[in-house]
């Protein structure tokens, strides 16, 4: 998993900006950990591997998010 980078023209601090995370299959091990951590956000998808269940990560959850992210 990811945390997309904001898109051009987005500034950090120049206002509110939306938290979208992609599950990135190619480095994607299939350890639930991302799920552990955030089921809010997370499931696993039939073949074991994690799916996001959300199209933008909610303010609550962001912080559980990030720390999946670097699992």
């Amino acid at each position: 998993a990811r945390i997309d980078a904001p898109q051009p023209g987005v500034r950090r601090g120049a206002g509110w900006f939306e938290v979208k995370v992609h599950v990135d299959r190619e480095i994607c091990a299939g350890f639930g950990v991302c799920l552990g951590l955030c089921p809010e956000v997370f499931a696993l998808h039939d073949d074991g591997y994690a799916i996001v269940q959300v199209d933008e990560v909610p303010p609550e959850f962001e912080q559980a998010v990030r720390k999946a992210v670097v699992q």
